[in-house]
């Protein structure tokens, strides 16, 4: 759990799922103390013994956002659900999965039958929502079927990815995907079988993914994938902290440059993720058909040229980002102290000019030459306040 808790706070992960642990919501609820500035969610344990794994799904939520959960349901032990609420009516359903191998159709199907049901319920009722996890299928090979095969692709062994794709979901294709690095090793085989897909709602907000290496950490046969999102989606939702506002200088939204930077970078990043997909279509379609002169190599230098530049971009995203929040905080806290130190009259004014038109104060500090006083006694703060105004 150590491991996990520095993966999750290195990478700033706000939403964190964990799948097949094998335990019990009671014994996850105490390993995950180990798991600072995170609230656990878990799904209950099969105990029937069906199939090899008996499950154990879990979601960790970082406490900035785990006030708003108003609801999670454990669907059974492979699928759970938590639900949170903002201001704006904005409803996010965060489902975590783990549907199991071929080896159990009887259950795996019925994982995804209940899953699917899962699903539409959910975009019935506006929510936005993402499906995590381990789906323990692999996208690339359908890809080329449901393009060119539509019967093939309709067919119930597809039956998930078929209902995601023709439902307008998306999955954001890590950039750092290769042959070498994937999301699961078996037998010197090297697969993706683990996604975040986002509803159509979501999905405008999907910024891009990566896969992380974790091969030396050991805590898995499995690599994360961490998928980003632009956080506009909660900016203007997320509670904010009880505290009196002086003055009305401080603006909370994008500049046009830094917005128009966003966008950018989402459409950079899918045009990388089309030409990826034409990429190892065309290229199974020209081994299929052995043109072994036909050139495709164009294609593989757009591709990475295109990566190249979205990762840059994506740096200079982060980057003006983070300036642009240090400014508006800097910019904050000089009027507050412009409003203190220059001209005391002005913040008093400002404190007045509230709706309820009040100001408690519970320390006063007298700034004499030689004999400087802190008044911390409501009587002698009352005395001081009058004979100020008197004075003003």
């Amino acid at each position: 759990m150590d491991q996990i808790s520095s993966f999750f706070l290195q990478n700033h992960i706000f939403f964190g799922s964990i799948v097949d642990t094998h335990l019990s919501p009671k014994q996850m609820k105490f390993l995950s103390k180990g798991v600072c500035d995170y609230t656990s969610f878990h799904s209950d344990l099969d105990s029937t013994k069906h199939g090899r794994s008996s499950g154990g799904v879990s979601l960790f939520i970082h406490n900035s956002l785990a006030t708003h959960v108003q609801f999670y349901q454990s669907h059974s032990s492979r699928i759970l659900s938590v639900d949170l609420f903002f201001k704006g009516n904005v409803k996010l359903r965060i489902f975590v999965i783990y549907i199991p191998p071929t080896n159990d159709l009887v259950l795996r199907y019925e994982v995804i039958d209940q899953l699917i049901s899962l699903i539409s319920q959910t975009s019935s009722q506006n929510f936005h929502h993402a499906i995590c996890g381990d789906f323990n299928m692999n996208l690339e090979k359908y890809y080329p079927i449901f393009l060119h095969q539509p019967q093939v692709a309709a067919k119930r062994i597809h039956k998930l990815f078929h209902y995601l794709l023709s439902h307008n979901y998306e999955n954001c294709t890590p950039l750092n995907l290769s042959g070498t690095l994937g999301t699961y090793y078996h037998l010197d085989t090297i697969t993706r079988i683990d996604f975040v897909w986002s509803c159509p709602l979501l999905r405008q907000y999907m910024l891009t993914a990566s896969i992380f290496d974790a091969h030396d950490l050991h805590i898995s046969d499995h690599n994360p994938i961490i998928t980003y999102f632009d956080v506009s989606l909660l900016s203007d939702a997320i509670k904010s902290a009880r505290a009196l506002t002086v003055g009305n200088t401080y603006v909370s939204k994008k500049p046009k440059d830094l917005d128009s930077l966003c966008q950018s970078y989402r459409f950079l990043s899918k045009v990388a993720k089309t030409i990826c997909s034409l990429h190892k279509t065309l290229s199974h379609t020209l081994c299929i058909m052995k043109l072994s002169d036909a050139k495709i190599d164009d294609f593989a230098n757009l591709l990475q040229t295109l990566e190249n530049m979205t990762l840059l971009l994506r740096s200079l995203l982060l980057l003006k980002e983070k300036e642009f929040q240090a400014s508006s905080i800097q910019a904050k806290i000089d009027a507050q102290n412009d409003n203190f130190t220059n001209d005391i009259s002005t913040f008093i004014e400002s404190a007045l000019s509230q709706p309820r038109r009040r100001i408690v104060l519970d320390r006063v500090f007298i700034d004499h030459p030689t004999h400087p006083t802190l008044l911390i006694s409501p009587d002698a703060i009352d005395q001081e306040v009058i004979e100020h105004f008197q004075n003003f």
